[in-house]
Parts: C-alpha cells; structure tokens; sequence
C-alpha cells in the first residue's frame, strides 16, 4: 500500500515537471509565429433560406376554439385528425376507409399515364405495320388512350368526391359520439361543387 502511494506521488510529480516545462517551451516565439494574428475574425455566419411553398394549400380544423392541421407534412391524408378522433371508433373506422381510398387514387393515375403513353406513341406505332393500317392503327391508338385518359379522369375525380365523403362522416360521427367536443372542419369536403 505504501508503494502505490509512493508510485502515485512519484507519477503526479513527473507529471507535474512535464507541465511546466512545456509551459515554459511554449513561450518562446518563433519567427513564423509572429506573423500570425492574436485576435482571429470569424466569418458570417450562413443563414439558410427558409423553402416556401407556394402550392401548399393545407386544411384546418377546430377542436376547442384551437385550430389545428388536418395533414400529416407528407400529403393530404388527414392524419392529424386521428389523434382527435381515437375516442370514437366509428370515426376512426370512417378515417381509415378515407385513407386507404387515398392510397387506390394512383391506379387512375397510372392508367390516365398509360392512356397519355399511348396517345403520343401513336406514330411510331403506326409506322411499324403496313401502309395500309397505318391511318387506322394511328386513329385507333389515339381514340383508346383519348378515352382512358378522359374515363380514367373522371372516374379519379368521382373517386375523390365519394372518398371526401367517408372524412366528413368521421367528423359527423365523433361529434355525434362527443356533442360537447365538437370538431369543426374549415374546409369544404365536397369537390368540384358546382
């Protein structure tokens, strides 16, 4: 035990001697030091722009006399709502037939994509058969994709009409369930009312 102390204090005083020596080294200046500036300059600081977006159009309701978003940051799919609505399970039930709705909505897309595909590529596929077919072929490529274009558009846009519908009977059901907790929408759900 009495070593250890002795190592201990013979480790702290060479320690100790190493620390004022190189102190002592530090204070000679050499001649490519003096060049260098005691007081540096930091540099602006760089403050990013802040990203607008223009196009942005989100949804509000009110829960409480507060408003709230509607929208998760990623789309219009009405999850801020479900944390509002988890006491009622009819309106979470609604909420998520509004959700998985939304999810089906790109197969329109696509086929109105395909349609538009066809449409364009009407030319070359023209010219791949015989001079003979070539006006049919061409008038019937643009005839099939004009028309899965426009029906799949329609049928997108109904589609959305009738979906809108299932997020307004959540809201109806919760306040239904919760007379005094009464969530107000301040937004329109109906689309393309004319």
């Amino acid at each position: 035990m009495n070593s250890a102390k002795r190592s201990l204090f013979l480790i702290s005083l060479l320690a100790y001697e190493l620390l004022a020596q190189s102190s002592f080294a530090s204070k000679t200046v050499h001649p490519e030091e003096a060049d260098i500036p005691k007081n540096t300059v930091t540099p602006k600081t760089f403050t990013p722009a802040i990203a607008h977006s223009y196009f942005r159009c989100p949804r509000y309701f009110t829960y409480r006399g507060k408003d709230f978003g509607c929208d998760s940051a990623l789309r219009k799919d009405a999850e801020g709502l479900r944390s509002f609505l988890e006491r009622s399970p009819s309106a979470i039930e609604s909420l998520n037939l509004y959700q998985s709705n939304l999810n089906q909505l790109n197969q329109f897309a696509y086929v109105s994509s395909g349609g538009l595909l066809l449409m364009l590529l009407s030319g070359p596929l023209s010219k791949q058969f015989g001079q003979s077919n070539q006006t049919w072929i061409r008038l019937g490529s643009l005839v099939t994709g004009g028309g899965l274009v426009v029906g799949s558009s329609f049928l997108g846009f109904s589609f959305i009409r009738k979906n809108e519908s299932n997020l307004s009977e959540a809201i109806h059901r919760y306040n239904i369930d919760f007379p005094e907790d009464r969530i107000e929408l301040k937004f329109s759900t109906s689309f393309l009312d004319f």
